[in-house]
Protein backbone atom coordinates (compact mmCIF):
# COMPACT_ATOMS: atom_id res chain seq x y z
CA UNK A 1 0.00 0.00 0.00
CA UNK A 2 1.26 3.17 -0.94
CA UNK A 3 0.87 6.52 0.78
CA UNK A 4 0.99 9.60 -0.58
CA UNK A 5 2.09 12.85 0.70
CA UNK A 6 0.47 16.08 -0.80
CA UNK A 7 2.70 19.42 -0.15
CA UNK A 8 6.44 18.77 0.08
CA UNK A 9 6.64 21.95 3.06
CA UNK A 10 7.77 21.36 6.44
CA UNK A 11 4.79 19.42 7.67
CA UNK A 12 4.45 17.00 4.95
CA UNK A 13 8.10 16.17 5.10
CA UNK A 14 7.58 15.83 8.62
CA UNK A 15 4.81 13.18 8.55
CA UNK A 16 6.86 11.13 5.78
CA UNK A 17 10.15 11.27 8.21
CA UNK A 18 8.23 9.90 11.02
CA UNK A 19 6.54 7.45 8.81
CA UNK A 20 10.20 6.51 7.40
CA UNK A 21 10.88 5.55 10.64
CA UNK A 22 8.52 3.17 11.45
CA UNK A 23 9.34 1.36 7.99
CA UNK A 24 6.30 2.10 6.73
CA UNK A 25 6.95 1.36 2.84
CA UNK A 26 6.30 3.55 -0.28
CA UNK A 27 6.33 6.75 1.18
CA UNK A 28 5.39 9.53 -1.98
CA UNK A 29 5.82 13.55 -1.16
CA UNK A 30 4.14 15.27 -4.44
CA UNK A 31 5.11 19.31 -4.42
CA UNK A 32 3.57 21.41 -7.21
CA UNK A 33 6.26 24.10 -6.48
CA UNK A 34 9.75 23.38 -9.01
CA UNK A 35 11.43 25.16 -5.72
CA UNK A 36 11.39 23.51 -2.12
CA UNK A 37 10.15 25.37 0.26
CA UNK A 38 9.87 28.69 -1.66
CA UNK A 39 7.02 29.87 0.45
CA UNK A 40 6.85 29.86 4.78
CA UNK A 41 8.12 26.45 5.73
CA UNK A 42 11.30 28.17 3.99
CA UNK A 43 10.64 32.20 4.43
CA UNK A 44 9.02 32.03 7.76
CA UNK A 45 10.70 33.29 11.01
CA UNK A 46 11.05 29.82 12.18
CA UNK A 47 10.09 30.79 16.10
CA UNK A 48 9.04 27.91 18.09
CA UNK A 49 6.94 28.19 21.28
CA UNK A 50 5.85 25.64 23.61
CA UNK A 51 2.24 26.70 25.44
CA UNK A 52 1.47 30.00 23.21
CA UNK A 53 -1.76 27.96 21.66
CA UNK A 54 -5.42 27.57 21.86
CA UNK A 55 -6.88 24.89 24.03
CA UNK A 56 -7.86 22.92 21.17
CA UNK A 57 -3.98 22.73 19.98
CA UNK A 58 -1.78 23.10 23.27
CA UNK A 59 -1.59 19.30 23.21
CA UNK A 60 -0.46 19.35 19.92
CA UNK A 61 2.16 22.51 20.82
CA UNK A 62 3.70 21.16 23.42
CA UNK A 63 4.60 17.78 21.56
CA UNK A 64 6.35 19.74 18.79
CA UNK A 65 7.85 21.59 21.10
CA UNK A 66 9.53 18.78 22.86
CA UNK A 67 10.42 17.11 19.51
CA UNK A 68 12.33 19.88 17.77
CA UNK A 69 14.29 19.73 21.11
CA UNK A 70 14.68 16.17 20.94
CA UNK A 71 15.49 16.11 16.86
CA UNK A 72 18.15 19.07 17.64
CA UNK A 73 19.89 17.39 20.12
CA UNK A 74 19.98 13.90 17.96
CA UNK A 75 21.32 15.75 15.13
CA UNK A 76 23.19 18.95 15.86
CA UNK A 77 20.49 21.04 15.54
CA UNK A 78 22.42 24.93 16.48
CA UNK A 79 25.44 24.38 13.89
CA UNK A 80 23.16 22.57 11.04
CA UNK A 81 19.64 24.73 11.41
CA UNK A 82 20.45 27.34 13.70
CA UNK A 83 18.05 25.56 16.53
CA UNK A 84 18.75 27.70 19.72
CA UNK A 85 16.61 28.32 22.54
CA UNK A 86 15.70 32.80 22.90
CA UNK A 87 14.31 35.28 25.13
CA UNK A 88 10.91 36.96 24.17
CA UNK A 89 11.34 40.65 25.24
CA UNK A 90 7.98 42.96 24.77
CA UNK A 91 9.44 46.03 23.83
CA UNK A 92 6.52 48.19 25.80
CA UNK A 93 7.62 51.41 24.23
CA UNK A 94 6.08 51.16 20.71
CA UNK A 95 6.67 53.20 17.63
CA UNK A 96 4.00 56.55 17.65
CA UNK A 97 0.97 55.62 19.26
CA UNK A 98 -2.31 53.80 19.22
CA UNK A 99 -4.57 51.49 21.01
CA UNK A 100 -4.38 48.20 22.47
CA UNK A 101 -5.42 45.12 20.16
CA UNK A 102 -5.67 41.30 20.05
CA UNK A 103 -2.21 40.67 18.98
CA UNK A 104 -3.58 37.45 17.28
CA UNK A 105 -6.85 38.35 16.10
CA UNK A 106 -6.06 41.37 14.52
CA UNK A 107 -2.58 40.86 13.08
CA UNK A 108 -0.81 43.26 15.64
CA UNK A 109 1.96 42.56 18.15
CA UNK A 110 2.52 39.58 20.40
CA UNK A 111 3.97 42.15 22.91
CA UNK A 112 0.05 43.64 23.97
CA UNK A 113 -0.23 39.80 25.29
CA UNK A 114 2.25 40.37 28.33
CA UNK A 115 2.20 42.53 31.25
CA UNK A 116 5.56 43.74 33.33
CA UNK A 117 6.63 40.84 35.01
CA UNK A 118 9.98 40.48 37.61
CA UNK A 119 13.11 42.66 36.12
CA UNK A 120 15.93 40.31 34.43
CA UNK A 121 19.15 41.20 34.76
CA UNK A 122 19.35 42.99 31.17
CA UNK A 123 17.03 41.40 28.68
CA UNK A 124 18.10 44.23 26.09
CA UNK A 125 18.97 42.79 22.92
CA UNK A 126 22.42 44.28 21.64
CA UNK A 127 21.31 45.37 18.49
CA UNK A 128 18.36 47.27 20.14
CA UNK A 129 19.13 50.89 19.16
CA UNK A 130 20.24 52.65 22.27
CA UNK A 131 17.11 55.37 22.73
CA UNK A 132 14.53 52.15 23.71
CA UNK A 133 13.87 51.50 27.15
CA UNK A 134 14.47 48.40 28.88
CA UNK A 135 11.94 45.59 27.72
CA UNK A 136 9.44 43.25 29.41
CA UNK A 137 9.89 39.03 29.01
CA UNK A 138 7.39 37.27 27.55
CA UNK A 139 9.46 33.58 27.39
CA UNK A 140 12.52 33.22 29.03
CA UNK A 141 13.74 30.66 26.17
CA UNK A 142 11.52 27.83 27.80
CA UNK A 143 8.36 28.36 25.38
CA UNK A 144 6.18 29.48 28.35
CA UNK A 145 4.90 32.90 27.66
CA UNK A 146 4.37 34.64 31.27
CA UNK A 147 1.05 36.16 30.59
CA UNK A 148 -1.17 35.20 27.31
CA UNK A 149 -5.14 35.47 26.73
CA UNK A 150 -6.27 31.95 25.36
CA UNK A 151 -9.35 33.25 24.62
CA UNK A 152 -7.90 35.82 21.92
CA UNK A 153 -5.90 33.52 20.77
CA UNK A 154 -7.61 33.50 17.19
CA UNK A 155 -7.07 34.20 13.24
CA UNK A 156 -10.42 34.73 11.52
CA UNK A 157 -8.78 35.00 8.10
CA UNK A 158 -8.87 32.03 5.48
CA UNK A 159 -5.11 33.17 4.02
CA UNK A 160 -1.87 34.58 6.02
CA UNK A 161 0.03 36.55 3.45
CA UNK A 162 3.19 38.59 5.03
CA UNK A 163 6.47 40.57 3.80
CA UNK A 164 9.72 39.73 5.94
CA UNK A 165 13.52 40.48 5.59
CA UNK A 166 16.65 39.45 6.28
CA UNK A 167 19.17 41.95 8.45
CA UNK A 168 23.04 41.98 8.94
CA UNK A 169 23.57 44.25 12.07
CA UNK A 170 26.62 45.85 12.76
CA UNK A 171 25.94 45.01 16.52
CA UNK A 172 24.95 41.16 16.12
CA UNK A 173 26.36 39.01 16.71
CA UNK A 174 29.06 40.43 19.40
CA UNK A 175 32.70 40.93 18.94
CA UNK A 176 33.29 38.92 21.99
CA UNK A 177 30.46 36.18 21.39
CA UNK A 178 32.50 32.94 20.23
CA UNK A 179 29.38 31.45 18.03
CA UNK A 180 31.48 27.79 18.35
CA UNK A 181 31.05 28.22 22.36
CA UNK A 182 29.57 25.14 23.62
CA UNK A 183 28.18 27.20 26.32
CA UNK A 184 26.17 29.08 23.56
CA UNK A 185 24.36 26.15 22.83
CA UNK A 186 20.63 25.23 23.85
CA UNK A 187 20.89 23.30 27.38
CA UNK A 188 24.35 24.27 27.59
CA UNK A 189 25.48 24.22 31.45
CA UNK A 190 26.57 27.69 32.88
CA UNK A 191 27.59 26.62 36.48
CA UNK A 192 28.70 23.13 38.19
CA UNK A 193 25.12 23.69 39.53
CA UNK A 194 23.72 23.05 36.43
CA UNK A 195 22.18 26.58 35.85
CA UNK A 196 21.11 27.37 31.74
CA UNK A 197 23.13 29.88 30.76
CA UNK A 198 21.28 32.79 29.69
CA UNK A 199 20.89 32.68 25.52
CA UNK A 200 22.46 35.05 23.77
CA UNK A 201 19.04 35.27 20.88
CA UNK A 202 16.01 36.79 21.54
CA UNK A 203 12.55 37.06 19.97
CA UNK A 204 11.57 40.71 20.38
CA UNK A 205 7.81 41.88 19.94
CA UNK A 206 6.60 45.38 19.78
CA UNK A 207 4.29 47.46 17.64
CA UNK A 208 4.60 49.97 14.54
CA UNK A 209 1.63 52.34 15.19
CA UNK A 210 2.72 54.65 12.73
CA UNK A 211 2.30 51.98 9.95
CA UNK A 212 -0.24 49.75 12.13
CA UNK A 213 1.19 46.22 12.55
CA UNK A 214 2.97 44.37 14.97
CA UNK A 215 6.47 43.80 14.28
CA UNK A 216 8.69 40.63 15.32
CA UNK A 217 12.43 40.76 15.23
CA UNK A 218 14.28 37.40 15.70
CA UNK A 219 18.18 37.56 16.32
CA UNK A 220 19.59 33.87 14.79
CA UNK A 221 22.30 31.98 15.66
CA UNK A 222 25.29 30.98 14.03
CA UNK A 223 23.92 32.47 10.94
CA UNK A 224 24.08 35.73 12.66
CA UNK A 225 21.00 37.10 11.05
CA UNK A 226 18.17 39.36 12.18
CA UNK A 227 14.69 38.77 10.75
CA UNK A 228 12.17 41.16 11.08
CA UNK A 229 7.84 40.54 9.52
CA UNK A 230 4.87 40.92 11.46
CA UNK A 231 3.52 43.43 8.06
CA UNK A 232 0.83 41.02 6.62
CA UNK A 233 -1.98 41.89 4.05
CA UNK A 234 -4.41 40.38 1.55
CA UNK A 235 -1.99 39.34 -1.27
CA UNK A 236 -3.32 37.26 -3.88
CA UNK A 237 -2.48 34.05 -3.77
CA UNK A 238 -0.52 32.80 -6.95
CA UNK A 239 -0.76 29.66 -8.51
CA UNK A 240 2.85 28.90 -7.26
CA UNK A 241 4.95 30.52 -4.58
CA UNK A 242 7.60 31.10 -6.86
CA UNK A 243 5.45 33.44 -8.81
CA UNK A 244 5.22 35.62 -5.37
CA UNK A 245 5.52 39.66 -6.55
CA UNK A 246 7.09 41.38 -3.90
CA UNK A 247 5.77 45.20 -2.71
CA UNK A 248 7.90 47.68 -2.46
CA UNK A 249 6.04 49.56 -0.16
CA UNK A 250 5.95 46.87 2.26
CA UNK A 251 9.53 46.52 2.12
CA UNK A 252 9.96 50.21 2.64
CA UNK A 253 7.78 49.66 5.90
CA UNK A 254 9.88 47.06 7.28
CA UNK A 255 13.31 48.50 6.37
CA UNK A 256 11.31 51.65 8.48
CA UNK A 257 10.70 49.60 11.45
CA UNK A 258 14.38 48.03 11.40
CA UNK A 259 15.75 51.92 11.69
CA UNK A 260 13.72 52.79 14.32
CA UNK A 261 14.55 49.65 16.50
CA UNK A 262 18.25 49.19 15.29
CA UNK A 263 19.26 52.64 14.35
CA UNK A 264 19.92 54.27 10.74
CA UNK A 265 22.77 52.92 8.72
CA UNK A 266 23.41 49.84 11.50
CA UNK A 267 21.96 47.08 8.77
CA UNK A 268 22.01 45.91 5.30
CA UNK A 269 19.37 44.07 3.79
CA UNK A 270 20.45 40.41 2.54
CA UNK A 271 16.74 39.37 1.44
CA UNK A 272 13.30 40.62 0.90
CA UNK A 273 10.42 37.91 0.95
CA UNK A 274 6.79 37.30 0.78
CA UNK A 275 5.08 33.79 1.75
CA UNK A 276 1.78 32.60 2.62
CA UNK A 277 0.36 31.13 5.77
CA UNK A 278 -2.84 29.30 5.46
CA UNK A 279 -5.03 29.27 8.29
CA UNK A 280 -8.64 28.46 9.45
CA UNK A 281 -11.72 30.71 10.17
CA UNK A 282 -11.80 29.14 13.64
CA UNK A 283 -7.98 29.75 14.52
CA UNK A 284 -6.69 26.54 14.77
CA UNK A 285 -5.64 24.27 12.26
CA UNK A 286 -7.20 21.33 11.10
CA UNK A 287 -5.21 17.67 11.82
CA UNK A 288 -7.23 14.40 11.27
CA UNK A 289 -9.24 12.05 8.81
CA UNK A 290 -11.15 14.16 5.93
CA UNK A 291 -15.04 14.02 5.90
CA UNK A 292 -16.52 10.54 4.61
CA UNK A 293 -13.86 8.70 5.34
CA UNK A 294 -13.39 6.89 8.34
CA UNK A 295 -9.31 7.21 8.58
CA UNK A 296 -8.91 4.00 7.74
CA UNK A 297 -8.61 1.56 5.19
CA UNK A 298 -6.43 1.36 2.34
CA UNK A 299 -8.15 4.77 0.74
CA UNK A 300 -8.41 6.88 3.84
CA UNK A 301 -7.39 10.43 3.38
CA UNK A 302 -5.62 12.52 6.33
CA UNK A 303 -5.53 16.67 6.91
CA UNK A 304 -2.69 18.68 8.44
CA UNK A 305 -2.65 21.91 7.45
CA UNK A 306 -4.05 25.45 8.37
CA UNK A 307 -1.92 25.93 10.92
CA UNK A 308 -1.41 29.97 10.45
CA UNK A 309 1.84 31.55 11.96
CA UNK A 310 2.40 28.58 13.69
CA UNK A 311 3.64 25.98 11.18
CA UNK A 312 7.08 25.57 11.45
CA UNK A 313 6.76 25.43 15.30
CA UNK A 314 3.81 22.40 15.31
CA UNK A 315 5.19 20.60 12.39
CA UNK A 316 6.98 18.00 13.93
CA UNK A 317 3.80 17.14 16.37
CA UNK A 318 1.73 17.05 13.46
CA UNK A 319 3.82 15.11 11.64
CA UNK A 320 4.14 12.70 14.66
CA UNK A 321 0.69 12.30 14.94
CA UNK A 322 -0.61 12.29 11.39
CA UNK A 323 2.28 9.28 10.69
CA UNK A 324 0.40 7.82 14.44
CA UNK A 325 -3.07 7.92 12.68
CA UNK A 326 -2.21 6.11 8.91
CA UNK A 327 -0.16 3.34 11.00
CA UNK A 328 -3.01 3.12 13.23
CA UNK A 329 -1.70 3.58 16.24
CA UNK A 330 -3.02 6.27 18.94
CA UNK A 331 -1.99 9.40 18.88
CA UNK A 332 0.69 10.82 21.23
CA UNK A 333 -0.91 14.30 20.82
CA UNK A 334 -5.12 14.97 22.17
CA UNK A 335 -5.82 16.52 18.46
CA UNK A 336 -10.11 15.53 18.33
CA UNK A 337 -10.81 19.43 18.74
CA UNK A 338 -8.82 20.07 15.49
CA UNK A 339 -10.78 17.54 13.12
CA UNK A 340 -12.95 18.78 10.76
Amino acid sequence: MATVIIGAGIIGTSTAYYLSLSQTPNIHLIESCPELFASASGYAAGFLAREWFAPASASLGLLSFDLHKKLAEEHNGYEIWGYSRSTAPNLAETIGEGEEEDWMGQGTSRAKAAKRIAENDDPRPVWLAPRHGKPDIIDQGDGLPKTLPRSKIQVPISSLAGHSLLLRSSHWPPRSLDTGSNTMHPGADDSEGGAKAQPPCHALFTTDHVASYGAELFSRLPSGHIYIAGLNGPYPLPSLPTERIIDPKAIEILKGTAESLLGKDEFRVEREALCWRPTTGRGVPIVGPAKNTRGEGERAVWIAAGHGPWGISMSLGTGYVVAEMVEGRETSADVKGLRL
